[in-house]
């Protein structure tokens, strides 16, 4: 083989392998750690299938936990370098010395609706006095947003049962038994419901605003050479946010890899009610001063803080 050639196929293979080798060697792991495996979860979903977050360089690992709570444990133990969990959580616990900071927000509107069976006599939330209403646990956003809501109307807490029960199946599954008068229901266990004509809605509150799930980093990692992978995080977490309302093909696609145990209609029903009926999920990451500022109210008026916080103490804007 003449030299000259056998020397420029050498060079290109050598070109190739270090074109290959590149990337793999510029991606950044980040371990993120989710509540539990969710629609709430979605544009992380879309970031990560569509390949938004290798695009900025990194490599993601999501790790499912048992609730959102263990998901900020585990942030704040250091086992994860982000959580998403709810944007309530570095309100909580910065008065217990703990430095968390939200760094974008993935729902803006509240994702509960009250429920009673199709054939209740039930009509408002007074019918429910001295009944029981079923949540998912004590402290959970079903429950927060229940005793809210009591609250807000001036009764009384102490007037109704609020059960706890685990889980959103569990929820669904104990309103169709009759074991609860009524529920807070949530997806994809509410589209079910609906779907079957199993309920009828006392209250919806999706089209009110309620930060929800949120990412969470450690205060301490602000200044650090962490912070830019998690901007790069943000930075792909939006195009995942915007191709939820853009790219309805691919929001279908990646619904049901994430989900392939669900039924099929009721994945389908489900995306259209979040994505489109009653659209959740903020368009940018962005967790905006007044949006915050309701949520400081709720928790304040509810007794779950005992003052609020400023938002540059809380809120880190990567979004932008």
């Amino acid at each position: 083989m003449d030299r000259r050639k056998r020397f420029a196929r050498i060079a290109a293979a050598l070109i190739a392998g270090l074109a290959m080798a590149a990337p793999a060697a510029a991606q950044t792991a980040i371990k993120v750690a989710e509540g539990s495996h969710s629609f709430t979860v979605m544009p992380v979903y879309i970031a990560m299938e569509a390949g938004y977050f290798k695009e900025q360089g990194l490599d993601v690992e999501l790790v499912t936990m048992k609730g959102g709570p263990a998901a900020a444990s585990a942030l704040m133990s250091g086992d994860v370098d982000i959580a998403v969990s709810v944007a309530e959580t570095p309100i909580k616990t910065r008065s217990q010395g703990k430095d968390l900071r939200v760094i974008g927000l993935i729902q803006d509107k509240n994702p509960c609706v009250l429920v009673v069976a199709a054939g209740s006599p039930i009509t408002s939330i007074a019918d429910l006095k001295g009944k029981a209403i079923g949540v998912t646990a004590t402290g959970s956003l079903t429950d927060l947003i229940l005793r809210a809501y009591i609250n807000r109307l001036g009764m009384n807490v102490a007037d109704f049962e609020i059960v706890g029960l685990g889980s959103g199946a569990t929820v669904a599954a104990a309103l169709e038994r009759g074991q609860v008068q009524g529920a807070i229901a949530v997806t994809p266990f509410l589209t079910r419901l609906q779907m079957d004509n199993k309920v009828k809605v006392v209250y919806d509150f999706r089209a009110e605003v309620y930060p929800g799930q949120a990412v969470l980093m450690r205060g301490a990692d602000l200044g650090s050479p962490k912070e830019q992978a998690y901007r790069k995080f943000v930075a792909a977490l939006v195009k995942g946010a915007k191709a939820l309302y853009a790219d309805p093909a691919l929001v279908a696609k990646v619904g049901r890899s994430s989900f392939p145990d669900m039924d099929p209609k009721v994945l389908e029903t489900m995306i259209a009610d979040e994505t489109r009926t009653h659209p959740i999920f903020t368009r940018d990451i962005a967790f905006s001063r007044e949006d915050y500022d309701a949520l400081t109210d709720t928790l304040l008026k509810n007794k779950l803080i005992a003052k609020s916080e400023k938002y540059e103490d809380i809120v880190v804007p990567m979004w932008r």
